[in-house]
């Protein structure tokens, strides 16, 4: 991926990881799946081990994005740093 397509997707992440819709779906859902898994009965291992992986998957999808929006970080440090380099050698 070129370091224009990874600041797209960056920004895009973090567009995303800020809108209010998905903060509060996102907390909608991690409520729901944690009050399920509270209320699940002791003996159901099966429906425990589904809620624990649905959480997961939804902590997972989040991460990606945080990841995203931290790799677009870098990619503006390097190429902060790459054209610091150029105007230190005198290269257009």
């Amino acid at each position: 991926m070129t370091p224009t397509e990874e600041l797209q997707r960056s920004e895009r992440a973090r567009q995303f990881l800020e809108d209010p819709f998905y903060l509060e779906n996102f907390q909608e859902t991690e409520k729901a799946i944690l009050d399920q898994l509270l209320h699940a009965p002791v003996k159901d291992r099966e429906l425990t081990l589904a809620l624990v992986d649905t959480w997961r998957g939804l902590h997972f999808g989040k991460r990606l994005l945080e990841t995203h929006m931290e790799t677009g970080k870098l990619v503006k440090e390097q190429i902060r740093r790459e054209e610091e380099r150029k105007k230190i050698l005198g290269i257009f």
